[in-house]
């Protein structure tokens, strides 16, 4: 592949958490589906204005 075409976009998000974060993190998220994801929300008591926004584009 020649151009632009052979470069491949890195995800801009990647790197370590810092040691204290003020919060629990809950993971896995990446393998949940969207609605999971929301019922989760949901169970963990978040807003239903965060539970329910519309995702960002992306990939």
């Amino acid at each position: 592949l020649a151009g632009t075409a052979a470069n491949i976009k890195l995800h801009h998000n990647v790197g370590g958490l810092p040691e204290e974060l003020g919060f629990e993190l809950v993971e896995p998220l990446r393998d949940l589906f969207k609605d999971e994801v929301r019922t989760l929300g949901e169970v963990l008591g978040l807003p239903p204005a965060i539970v329910w926004r519309h995702p960002f584009p992306g990939p």
